[in-house]
């Protein structure tokens, strides 16, 4: 079984809006998929969120078994909508589009999340501000054996 993302880590995007992508986490893109990501929005709390390409496909097959409740339709509508194909380029990095960067309120301090088969990327303020679980979060999971 491949290890997944891990880690927090603190960048600043550059002038032209890049992001370094962690060393730590090109190494699991480089020994378990491709170096390239799909970048959307997370619809829920204004984060980014970078999927490998193998595992985009597979949130394409099951967001294709949810059927055509307005819920459904929403969630295509804001991440399919947003989603872009980045490659790193040969310094790591890949360049968030000014859409994406708006969005997530990015605009120097970013943080990068290692979040197993997914990357997040959030505006340092507000993940500083949403990187806490209430009890009722916590004695949900919980029940859920974790």
């Amino acid at each position: 079984m491949s290890r997944g993302f891990c880690g927090e880590h603190h960048y600043n995007l550059d002038a032209k809006g890049r992001l370094s992508i962690p060393s730590e986490i090109r190494k699991v893109l480089a020994e378990n998929y491709e170096e390239k990501v799909i970048l959307t929005k997370d619809p829920v709390e204004g984060y980014l969120v970078a999927y490998p390409l193998e595992v985009w496909g597979e949130h394409e097959e099951k967001v294709k078994k949810l059927g055509s409740t307005a819920a459904a339709k929403k969630y295509i509508r804001i991440v399919f909508s947003a989603a872009v194909e980045c490659e790193l380029d040969k310094q790591g990095r890949i360049l968030l589009p000014p859409s994406l960067r708006d969005y997530a309120g990015l605009s120097r301090e970013a943080v990068v999340v290692g979040a197993s088969t997914r990357i997040e990327i959030w505006d340092k303020e507000r993940y500083m501000k949403n990187n806490v679980m209430s009890e009722g979060e916590m004695e949900e999971l919980a029940k859920l054996g974790i």
